[in-house]
């Protein structure tokens, strides 16, 4: 059970990597990229990301290039966010049917 400071860290990154992926992602044209989920660990020292990209056809291509540019995410969530440690962040595609 998550308690009530992983749900807010959970919330926190959910917002600032949509922003950043918003304004830095550049995802090919005419697909959408949207952040499900944020589930971080109960030490707070990691975080699942779970997203899922339209169109299917164009889901492999686009997540490899949202994974290349984890570690740039990481590094404006260290810069935004005001936390003594910010979870490391992980991608995972949902597979989209």
């Amino acid at each position: 059970m998550s308690s009530l400071r992983q749900k807010k860290v959970n919330e926190l990154i959910r917002r600032e990597l949509s922003k950043i992926i918003i304004r830095e992602f550049e995802a090919p044209e005419n697909s959408l990229v949207t952040i499900v989920d944020v589930d971080t660990s109960s030490d707070l020292f990691s975080a699942k990301v779970s997203v899922s990209i339209f169109p299917v056809d164009k889901a492999k291509k686009t997540f490899g290039s949202l994974r290349k540019m984890a570690g740039f995410c990481q590094k404006l969530l260290n810069r935004r966010l005001k936390m003594k440690m910010i979870p490391r962040i992980n991608f995972y595609l949902i597979k989209n049917e």
